[in-house]
């Protein structure tokens, strides 16, 4: 994996900083993934609610998987086989190679754009056998499955994408036909907080009954909580908003790269914020895609709890505990060391969180932008087009407001003799 180095400044903004270190020109400096490097421009930005932090938020993964009419499905499995790169699109075919995926559909087709490389769809289809169940309750996995990253494309690119599929040399009219029979198995929902640090609350997430810190990097923490099988669960990372600098970050040969990340003076060269990554994966038939409107609000479960937890008589000391574990990793602790008074120590702990919980914005009212999340899925987010008779005129309006570009018109030199 590559990494990008940074170079903390004589005096660090925030304290002592650990995490690996790496030397550049005989002097040491912080190793930072490129995984912690983000363009957010393309986010939206939440203004509906007054908070001390400027905020914004995506989708950034979205799965859906379906169904066509059997009749139908040699045809457009065959469809799919012929499908071309052109110069809008590159489309690659093979055998799934993804691990969680191979075991589940034979093939995939991943088709990107020429104009940006992170847009990108990838189509699995054709399922195996196994643990393919078939009863009245339960249709099989459906037989292909979709997977996009949304914040890598704008509306206008979203719908371009489904209506260049949706063409009848293409696609056809089975895009469509599927989309209205799919349902979500993944969303990701990143709420993303400016000058917010990990380390400025104790962050809980109800009912999860695990957790992790990821490893420091420079001055950036992580951690996770809930297991990654379950239906939910919450990452929370800090990381940098290098805006348009993402691209020619990532474009630098190795050693221009480490040089320039190490001539940061401190990591307030950009933007400092802390994701809120839900990973929602609903069970069987939860969530089907033309009813996304009615997704329930996934920062529910988060809690936020004021530092330091203070112990009173009888309690553990809390805040000593926190220092090396998460909130899950804590509860998991006292029942293993503490067989015999666990309860009592929980209750306790319980009532110390209760007592110290704080709400830096409020879940509700920012949940209600949620329409604005789906209305940048373009055609995707719009299920009342995808019936042809509403989608005809939607589309000559649609094509009519695109914004082209604009030829710059040549003048002409009159020459006079």
């Amino acid at each position: 994996m590559m990494m990008f180095l940074y170079k903390p400044a004589t005096t660090p903004i925030y304290g002592q900083i650990q995490g690996n270190t790496v030397p550049v020109n005989d002097e040491v400096v912080m190793a930072i993934s490129n995984e912690r490097l983000d363009n957010l421009n393309s986010s939206v930005i939440i203004d509906s609610q007054p908070s001390n932090y400027r905020m914004k938020h995506r989708f950034d993964k979205l799965s859906v998987v379906g169904n066509i009419q059997i009749d139908l499905l040699d045809d457009f499995y065959n469809r799919l086989n012929k499908l071309k790169s052109d110069e809008h699109y590159i489309v690659k075919q093979g055998k799934s190679k993804d691990e969680d995926i191979k075991d589940l559909y034979y093939y995939q087709i991943l088709i990107r754009s020429r104009h940006n490389k992170k847009q990108a769809i990838m189509i699995n289809y054709m399922p195996t056998k196994i643990d393919f169940k078939d009863t009245p309750e339960y249709k099989g996995r459906g037989a292909i499955r979709i997977e996009i990253s949304p914040q890598c494309y704008s509306t206008d690119d979203m719908t371009k994408l489904i209506v260049y599929l949706g063409k009848r040399k293409r696609l056809g009219k089975y895009i469509y036909q599927l989309l209205k029979r799919a349902w979500v198995t993944r969303i990701d929902y990143a709420l993303d907080i400016y000058g917010l640090r990990l380390s400025d609350y104790h962050i809980g997430y109800l009912a999860a009954r695990s957790g992790e810190h990821y490893s420091n990097e420079g001055e950036l923490q992580g951690q996770k909580l809930g297991s990654s099988e379950s239906e939910h669960h919450l990452s929370c990372y800090e990381k940098l908003d290098v805006r348009d600098d993402l691209v020619s970050l990532n474009e630098l040969p190795d050693e221009e790269l480490q040089i320039e990340i190490a001539n940061w003076r401190d990591i307030q060269h950009y933007r400092q914020f802390l994701r809120l990554e839900v990973r929602y994966k609903p069970r069987k038939k939860k969530l089907l895609l033309r009813n996304l409107h009615s997704l329930h609000n996934l920062l529910e479960r988060v809690q936020f709890y004021k530092k330091p937890l203070l112990a009173k008589k009888g309690d553990l000391e809390w805040e000593a505990l926190l220092s090396g574990m998460t909130l899950p990793e804590l509860r998991q602790f006292i029942k293993d060391t503490y067989p015999n008074t666990s309860k009592a120590l929980l209750k306790r702990l319980g009532q110390r969180l209760k007592s110290n919980q704080i709400d830096i914005f409020n879940k509700d009212d920012l949940w209600c932008d949620l329409h604005l999340l789906i209305d940048k899925l373009g055609i995707l987010g719009k299920p009342q087009y995808w019936q042809l008779s509403h989608r005809q005129m939607w589309l000559k309006m649609w094509l009519k407001n695109l914004k082209k570009p604009i030829r710059q018109k040549i003048r002409r030199r009159r020459i006079i003799m």
